[in-house]
C-alpha cells in the first residue's frame, strides 16, 4: 500500500508529517523535518515510477496533474482540509514572505487564493477517490484534539506508531492563520539546530 498525505497549500499537511515522523513512522523526506517534501513529489517534478517504490509515507500537494496516470486500488490517502478563508489567509502570507508584496493587491490575492482553495478540494478529492481510498481530514480538529488525530491517522494507514510522541509536536494555536510566519521560521531554526547536531 502506498500512503499519500495530501492537500492544496497551508492545508497542514506537514504538520501530519511532523507527527508521524516523530511517533516513530517511516516518512519520505527527512531532509526536511518541517515540511517534509521531496523534489519528486511535488507536482511539477513529479515521478510515478518514483512513488511506486516509496514505503513510507509521501507527503503530496496539488496531486489532480498527475492523478490519473496512476494505477488503481493501490494508495490510500488523507486530504486536509481547512477552514478556506483562514487556508487562503494563510497563503497571502507565505507568498509576501518569498515574493514580496502582490502587484495585484492583497485583497484580490486573497480572493484568488480562496477561490483556488475550494476548487482545489473538490477537484483533487475526485481524483484521489478515483485511485483508491481517501479520507478527508479536517485541519482544525488536529489542533483541537491531536490524540484523536494521531490515533485516526495510525488506523486510516493501517500503522503502529507512538502517540504520545505524535501528539507532543502539536503545538497549542489557535486555528486562525497566524499574522506572520514567526511559527514556520521557529520551526525551520529548530529544524537547523537538529541537522548540525546530528538529530
Amino acid at each position: 500500500m502506498i500512503r499519500l498525505v495530501c492537500g492544496s497549500g497551508r492545508c497542514g499537511s506537514s504538520l501530519v508529517m511532523q507527527m508521524l515522523y516523530a511517533g516513530g513512522v517511516q516518512v519520505v523526506g527527512t531532509n526536511d523535518l518541517v515540511y517534509f517534501e521531496a523534489p519528486e513529489s511535488v507536482w511539477h517534478q513529479f515521478s510515478t515510477d518514483w512513488l511506486l517504490k516509496q514505503t513510507g509515507v509521501v507527503k503530496l500537494l496539488h496531486p489532480i496533474p498527475t492523478a490519473f496516470n496512476f494505477p488503481p486500488d493501490k494508495y490510500r490517502s488523507i486530504w486536509l482540509t481547512r477552514d478556506f478563508k483562514e487556508q487562503a489567509k494563510s497563503l497571502v502570507k507565505l507568498s509576501i514572505k518569498d515574493y514580496g508584496e502582490p502587484v495585484e493587491g492583497r485583497e484580490a490575492l486573497l480572493n484568488r487564493y480562496e477561490r483556488d482553495v475550494v476548487d482545489e478540494n473538490r477537484w483533487n478529492v475526485e481524483a484521489l477517490s478515483r485511485m483508491g481510498e481517501v479520507n478527508v481530514y479536517p485541519f482544525e480538529s488536529i489542533l483541537s484534539d491531536p490524540r484523536m488525530s494521531a490515533k485516526w491517522f495510525l488506523s486510516h494507514f493501517e500503522l503502529d506508531g507512538d502517540v504520545d510522541k505524535m501528539v507532543s509536536v502539536v503545538q497549542a494555536r489557535p486555528s486562525i492563520a497566524l499574522p506572520d510566519m514567526t511559527l514556520e521560521d521557529k520551526l525551520l531554526e529548530q529544524d537547523k539546530i537538529s541537522s548540525q547536531v546530528g538529530r
